[in-house]
């Protein structure tokens, strides 16, 4: 399950509770690049929809998004392209599935 709900919501069920995360310069040029917009642009709406969506959630669900507890992996991706992030991923839910 994707989305910044995801730990909160499967905190006691799934036993393993990924958070991806790079820095915010990062953050904002993945998606320039995704969506073709200038760095600018994409800035200000990133800080838009952030800002937005930590006070709907905290509003709505009383949950505040910079609360990292409900996850017991933060992975930062920042030196990462998908398919290693895809590989350490990989490995940690097999390293889990073996010891348990």
């Amino acid at each position: 399950i994707d989305g910044l709900l995801s730990g909160w919501m499967l905190r006691d069920h799934a036993h393993i509770r990924f958070f991806l995360s790079a820095p915010l310069e990062e953050r904002i040029r993945r998606i320039a690049e995704r969506e073709s917009k200038n760095f600018e642009e994409a800035k200000e709406e990133t800080l838009r929809r952030e800002r937005y969506e930590r006070e709907r959630f905290k509003r709505l669900y009383g949950m505040d998004l910079s609360d990292f507890s409900p996850y017991n992996v933060i992975l930062n991706t920042t030196l990462m392209d998908i398919p290693s992030t895809q590989q350490v991923l990989f490995r940690i839910v097999e390293g889990y599935l073996v010891s348990h």
